[in-house]
């Protein structure tokens, strides 16, 4: 930095240039303009002998004068020059508590960014999870709302479902009740069966006293397949024994009626019809409610041929009117048998 000199007889400032080309004296701490020193005598430091005094009063006046103002304004520049030092320490010293301040502030600037910085990534990472939570529930609530929407979707067919159960429960209410109408119509079939066979116990003919070893081993043979245990065997017997019309052979045909094998009882029927088996009414009368309706058709048509007569029985009508051409049935035997 280029120091500022002042002249200490006129306080005009002199610049280093011209203390450099010399046309301004610096003499110790006292410096004289060119203007100053062009007026002023500085003595050299010469022997007295050899010195050359020309000087007028006017000369004396003037350097008395001179050197009063010029000892008047170094006091005064030295006032001002230890003013402007002490302002200038000082305003290095305010330069420096400024920087001090300055550093302060900004080191309690940096602990605030710092501390900021700390809370903010804490509430960011609060927010953020925060915000994670949130995302998982809205997607868990998005997800049980997109089941309930998939839920409530389905109700239609779940009701088209349970109004087909409900009707199949219907139909199977309607099928039991069916069923349990066709059970009680079967007790009372059965019941009228026990009460037939009653019956056709008592106007059973007396067994003949022609034993089995009366007829021939032929027949004998027959006789003992009627009582196999294998139907298609006593199927077969009562084919066999059609062909050998003896009225002494209906006691053992009349009760295969009755067998459990549906075509022995349907064969029985036959063989009673082909021998105009009169003494067999009764067995045929109570087994027109045979539960086959072929079977029925055919008993009653041996019931027609070994009577010779008819009551109107249809093998196709209900339980009711069967029973009806049933006891009609018994009714005719009772006052023409």
């Amino acid at each position: 930095m280029t120091e500022l000199f002042f002249c200490n007889v006129c306080q005009q400032s002199v610049p280093q240039i011209s203390l450099d080309t010399g046309n301004a004296v610096r003499h110790g701490d006292r410096v004289i303009c060119p203007d100053c020193a062009d007026t002023l005598v500085i003595a050299t430091e010469l022997e007295p002998s050899k010195r050359e005094w020309s000087i007028s009063p006017i000369v004396i006046v003037f350097f008395t004068i001179t050197w009063a103002v010029f000892a008047y304004m170094y006091v005064e520049q030295q006032r001002f020059f230890d003013a402007v030092t002490a302002s200038n320490k000082e305003a290095v010293s305010n330069n420096n508590r400024l920087s001090a301040a300055n550093t302060r502030l900004e080191r309690a600037l940096e602990n605030k960014i710092g501390d900021s910085a700390t809370r903010a990534k804490i509430e960011r990472d609060k927010l953020t999870s925060v915000i994670e939570n949130g995302d998982n529930k809205l997607r868990d609530a998005l997800s049980r709302q997109a089941n309930a929407l998939a839920e409530f979707e389905s109700l239609p067919s779940q009701f088209s479902a349970m109004s087909s159960k409900l009707n199949l429960s219907q139909i199977e209410i309607s099928t039991i009740a069916d069923s349990a109408r066709e059970i009680r119509a079967g007790q009372l079939v059965l019941r009228d069966k026990i009460s037939a066979v009653e019956r056709q116990v008592a106007a059973a003919p007396t067994p003949v006293d022609v034993e089995e070893s009366s007829f021939d081993s032929r027949v004998q043979s027959i006789l003992q397949d009627l009582e196999s245990s294998d139907p298609n065997t006593r199927f077969a017997a009562l084919e066999d024994i059609a062909d050998h019309d003896d009225p002494n052979l209906v006691p053992y045909v009349a009760p295969l009626l009755y067998d459990s094998y549906e075509f022995c009882r349907y064969q029985a029927a036959t063989t009673l019809r082909q021998w105009s088996a009169l003494s067999a009414t009764p067995q045929l009368i109570e087994a027109l409610d045979d539960t086959f309706e072929f079977v029925r058709k055919e008993v009653n048509a041996a019931l027609e041929a070994v009577t010779k007569n008819s009551v109107g029985y249809n093998h196709k009508d209900d339980d009711a009117a069967r029973a009806a051409s049933q006891q009609a049935w018994r009714d005719w035997w009772k006052n023409n048998g």
